[in-house]
């Protein structure tokens, strides 16, 4: 509520994009040239249809072969890992810049919009990092996206161990040993239709692990929404490569 009232009494003068003064229009995040900036960072038809990683059109999808959809069934997301979208979600994650979450927000529910979701099920900050954070940025797109949707919000998922952050961490294998059993549920998913949701999509390691627990408790199917999708860093420089081609 204070900062509502806050809000009312000294809205924003600055975008949250480039930082400039710009005219005050409430409840707008950027100004006009950032708004076009997130246009062009909209994902093109150069992604993989099935997991929207980067790739040449006529090459077959290296993520997809090596098991990164693994347990899950489609992936949405609405933009690169990059510029302007790179900051939005830097300002939500740490900076504690709610609403950096608006813009990718509304454009992750155009990704869904029209499809069928028992539950939107936000992936899960350790308890210990929730208290450090205040918040958790994949909760805060998870309850806007609901409020479009009309989609229910559903805590099923704890993380029970304390992992270091994925970003900290350049090797693919390293991530995926770093989530491995660190999800237990804490709802019912049983015959559910479920939507994750998180900020970014790098290598998959997290989503893969939380989609996992959930089939195992009998959620009849997993599919992925993050506000961007980022090439996997590190030891697979092709992705990288693949990447600054569609920006370019």
């Amino acid at each position: 509520m204070l900062n509502r009232i806050i809000d009312l009494l000294l809205p924003p003068v600055l975008c949250l994009g480039c930082e400039e003064p710009r005219k005050i229009i409430m409840g707008a995040a950027l100004c006009e040239k950032c708004v076009q900036e997130l246009e062009d960072m909209k994902l093109s038809e150069n992604v993989c249809p099935n997991c929207l990683s980067p790739k040449a059109q006529s090459s077959p999808c290296d993520y997809c072969i090596e098991g990164g959809m693994l347990n899950l069934s489609a992936a949405y997301a609405p933009y690169h890992y990059h510029g302007i979208v790179q900051k939005l979600i830097v300002q939500l994650k740490f900076n504690s810049i709610e609403d950096a979450a608006k813009p990718l927000a509304d454009a992750m529910y155009e990704c869904i919009k029209g499809s069928n979701f028992d539950a939107i099920v936000p992936v899960p900050l350790h308890a210990r990092r929730l208290q450090e954070r205040g918040y958790n940025q994949a909760e805060v797109l998870a309850w806007l996206v609901s409020k479009k949707s009309n989609i229910s919000v559903v805590n099923a998922l704890i993380r029970t161990k304390n992992t270091r952050r994925q970003s900290s961490m350049r090797i693919i294998e390293h991530r995926k040993e770093n989530v491995e059993n660190a999800f237990s549920i804490n709802a019912d998913v049983k015959g559910k239709k479920i939507l994750l949701v998180d900020d970014v999509r790098t290598t998959g390691s997290t989503a893969r692990a939380c989609a996992k627990k959930l089939i195992e408790n009998g959620a009849s199917e997993v599919a992925l929404l993050t506000g961007a999708v980022a090439p996997p860093r590190g030891d697979d420089k092709k992705w990288k490569l693949n990447f600054l081609d569609l920006l370019r």
